[in-house]
């Protein structure tokens, strides 16, 4: 199962493996997988840009925060709603491998 928590406006951690199939075959931890690696590319990319950033990635475990200078606010708020919409939407379609923690 995937856990999801959002820790803030600018703060997400993604934990565990979907197990919806064998590794390399399963396309809910895939899925969730470019997800969260496309924002923590995204924060990297535009680390100046931050006030402070800090990602994590490592086997089973993502965490990306940041705190956004006044002129980059629109576009981190962007990036971050883009992510977890689409974690919702693998949530709702894949209740039974991803769930959001509170």
């Amino acid at each position: 199962m995937i856990a999801v928590t959002v820790e803030g406006e600018y703060a997400l951690v993604v934990e565990g493996h979907a197990g919806q199939a064998p590794k390399g075959q399963d396309i809910v931890c895939s899925a969730m997988s470019m997800l969260i690696g496309s924002l923590a590319e995204f924060v990297l990319h535009n680390r100046a840009r931050c006030i402070d950033a800090d990602v994590e990635l490592t086997n089973g475990y993502a965490r990306v925060r940041a705190i956004p200078q006044k002129d980059f606010e629109k576009e981190l708020s962007g990036a971050f709603c883009m992510a977890t919409l689409g974690m919702e939407m693998l949530k709702s379609r894949y209740p039974e491998y991803v769930t959001e923690k509170t």
